[in-house]
């Protein structure tokens, strides 16, 4: 016994001690025990569960097996060259083409030039 300890003395120096082996061991050797007991971190085998592989075709696709199919889309865009009958543009991503749209009337409003743009568009959408 180490001279001029009390009983309570002493026994408060070996709880501290426990108490700071245990908490060095938890610091130093965490991981370690962890696994021991199954917690922790998943091992380095069991950490992906297995991925279903996708193909995107577009990555593959080319005009040979797949061509594309260019619609026509017909906008209102005007020109401001005070003529309103063209004021629609019409593209299929590769080609313009800018019609002359209702050229029997002598003033054109928007929703007629949009209507005629219409009927234009299902036109060039039809030749195939």
């Amino acid at each position: 016994m180490i001279p001029a300890m009390g009983g309570g003395a002493l026994l408060l120096l070996v709880i501290t001690l426990a108490f700071l082996a245990w908490l060095m061991g938890s610091v130093l050797f965490g991981d370690f025990i962890d696994d021991l007991r199954g917690g922790g971190e998943p091992a380095p085998e069991r950490m992906h569960e297995p991925v279903e592989e996708r193909v995107n075709v577009s990555d593959y696709a080319t005009d040979d097996y797949l061509p594309q199919v260019r619609l026509w889309s017909c906008d209102y865009s005007p020109t401001y060259n005070n003529d309103w009958h063209d004021d629609v543009l019409c593209s299929n991503g590769e080609s313009q083409d800018r019609p002359y749209l209702r050229p029997g009337d002598s003033f054109v409003t928007e929703p007629e030039l949009m209507a005629a743009a219409l009927q234009y568009e299902s036109q060039l959408n039809s030749i195939r």
